[in-house]
């Protein structure tokens, strides 16, 4: 369990970095003159939003397996697996 949870603090960790390198990147067409103020606006949104499909699914993807991990260790018919599983 705690290998699922620090791979996934990780790929968040990676997460976080390729938004704050976009919107440096955004921000240095911007200041450069070669995006206007809207567009970059609208870059800063179209990063944050990419960015948070991503934690979402990173987020998904534990969830799936932590429900499959106590299926396994405590079987399909355990109380405690189907009251998680819901």
């Amino acid at each position: 369990m705690s290998a699922i949870q620090s791979l996934n603090a990780t790929e968040l960790e990676l997460i976080d970095i390729q938004e704050q390198q976009k919107a440096k990147i955004a921000q240095q067409y911007r200041d450069e003159g070669i995006i206007s103020e809207e567009q970059y606006q609208k870059a800063l949104v179209e990063i944050a939003s990419s960015s948070n499909k991503k934690r979402r699914d990173q987020y998904a993807s534990v969830l799936g397996q932590t429900t499959d991990d106590l299926k396994t260790a405590l079987g399909e018919g355990n109380k405690a697996y189907k009251a998680f599983a819901i």
